[in-house]
């Protein structure tokens, strides 16, 4: 089983305390590898596909201060993490009651109290730098695979050391294009507010979920009039300009069929009759995992296909597909079908 590595960072006590649960989390699980089962993936819920998967720890240990705050987009900037899956910070929210996973870095230092170092610092972290950087993990999609009761998601991660080293490390990654690595940070509550154990389960579960992207379920549809076959060119999102065959994602608990038939009266605006698998395809973006199934389908009526999700329908011979400007996942099928007598 391949091991993913993901460095997990936690803080030196500060404000008086005489611990801090963010460093004994990742110090407890720091040079250590466990294999992490996720449980079964609920049809359409877009949760990772891998769901027994072996990650290592290493952890790292931050100073409250601005040296801490830099020393992992220093790492970033220097190479050292090359090899990591993700990154995952660990902070301590003081007055919290349940964890949070943090959507963004703010580029905006806004200290009540001094640091570790004496430091009081209000103003910009970055001169220059964007004011928000979202987090390289999707807090949404972390929550969506069975921590929606356990884990809060907060906007503003505060304007101490914990938000100056997300910002750094965000700005650091988006600065380094080579270097895309998932980032996330979490704020874990005191220990009195939710046990050791239990933080170090949650810890562990997010940690094989940032290691991989989501994966999507895809149901798509082939129409078929001898030998032209219907496609269909998006008219948005990140693949907009490209061609298609009819369908879409999975719904949570749908059936292949099902997305289908919604799909087809959502996208075309076609009562369509499912007929026969003709292909599944796996296939791997950069933001995502994509499990598709086409069918032959059939439609009722003599209505054109209607122009909801695409700019054009078209019916295209089987030899001229392949001159069509397709989606990745898709070309895979186009060959097959070129391949039919």
């Amino acid at each position: 089983m391949e091991v993913r590595r993901i460095l997990l960072t936690g803080f030196d006590a500060f404000g008086g305390l005489s611990e801090n649960i963010s460093w004994q989390v990742a110090e407890y699980l720091g040079n250590t590898s466990s294999v992490v089962d996720l449980g079964p993936r609920e049809s359409g819920s877009g949760q990772p596909l891998h769901r027994s998967i072996c990650i290592e720890w290493v952890a790292q240990r931050l100073s409250v201060d601005e040296a801490g705050s830099r020393a992992v987009a220093e790492m970033i900037g220097n190479g050292a993490l090359d090899g990591f899956s993700a990154i995952i910070h660990l902070g301590l929210a003081r007055h919290a009651k349940v964890p949070r996973i943090e959507s963004q870095g703010i580029n905006l230092n806004r200290f009540r109290e001094a640091d570790n170092s004496g430091r009081i610092s209000n103003g910009k972290i970055v001169v220059n730098g964007p004011d928000l950087i979202p987090c390289s993990v999707d807090s949404e999609y972390v929550l969506q695979d069975g921590l929606s009761t356990g884990l809060e998601v907060s906007h503003d991660a505060g304007g101490y050391v914990c938000n100056e080293t997300l910002y750094r490390t965000l700005y650091a990654l988006d600065t380094d294009v080579d270097r895309r690595v998932p980032c996330t940070f979490i704020h874990l509550p005191p220990s009195e507010e939710m046990d050791f154990k239990a933080q170090l389960n949650l810890v562990k579960r997010v940690s094989a979920i940032v290691v991989q992207p989501p994966h999507i379920e895809v149901a798509g549809a082939l129409f078929r009039n001898g030998n032209q076959w219907m496609a269909s060119r998006r008219s948005s999102g990140l693949h907009e300009g490209l061609w298609e065959f009819p369908g879409g994602k999975l719904e949570p608990g749908e059936s292949v069929l099902d997305a289908l038939i919604r799909e087809c009266d959502e996208e075309l605006g076609w009562s369509i009759r499912p007929i026969q698998l003709f292909e599944r395809v796996d296939h791997v973006y950069s933001h995502a995992s994509v499990e598709l199934e086409f069918w032959i389908c059939a439609y009722e009526g003599d209505n054109p296909p209607a122009l909801r999700s695409h700019t054009e329908h078209r019916w295209v011979a089987k030899e001229d597909l392949g001159k069509l400007d397709w989606l990745e996942a898709d070309i895979p099928l186009i060959k097959r079908i070129q391949s039919l007598d």
